[in-house]
């Protein structure tokens, strides 16, 4: 259910949009128990969907986006409609993906950083400076072992995230 703001402001509408793929993603009540939310963003499509599909056999909510515009249009969505898209509790990013070196989106991951862990795949040894300036969690090479990610990400996963799920590791 992927959502996004109307070109008219002043009428709120939310329409429907291609591209960000949500899967199970409805509006939240407050005290209801909902999943982690993943946001994984990579331009590779099967490395991509075995993922979420692993993530999302371990009980998180995975939304998929193929792009930097369609993380960029995730992230506006939530900030302008966080009943429909909560902030993600991890973000998980390829670093070969086009315009990822961009200032913006660099300085973007860091500010996310500080709120939730930062997952980079694909990662070269050219990468090193980007590394330090992001100062993501966990940082992996390619050819990247897709279960040792999901390891990785559901251990990164805060405590209170798996609790307010209602699920106790």
């Amino acid at each position: 259910m992927n959502r996004s703001h109307s070109e008219n402001a002043s009428s709120h509408v939310v329409t429907p949009r291609r591209g960000v793929r949500a899967a199970g993603r409805q509006d939240r009540v407050l005290g209801e128990l909902w999943p982690p939310c993943v946001l994984m963003v990579d331009d590779d499509e099967d490395a991509r969907s075995e993922l979420a599909e692993r993530l999302r056999t371990s009980r998180c909510d995975v939304v998929e986006c193929a792009s930097t515009i369609e993380l960029e249009e995730h992230v506006a969505s939530f900030v302008l409609f966080g009943r429909y898209y909560p902030p993600p509790d991890l973000l998980i990013a390829s670093t070969r993906l086009p315009g990822f070196g961009d200032v913006g989106l660099v300085e973007g991951l860091r500010r996310l950083r500080e709120r939730a862990p930062v997952v980079l795949t694909r990662v070269l040894p050219r990468d090193a400076a980007l590394l330090r300036v992001i100062g993501p969690q966990a940082a992996f090479t390619e050819p990247t072992d897709v279960e040792r990610v999901r390891r990785s990400v559901l251990d990164l996963i805060p405590a209170r995230v798996w609790q307010r799920a209602g699920m106790f590791f």
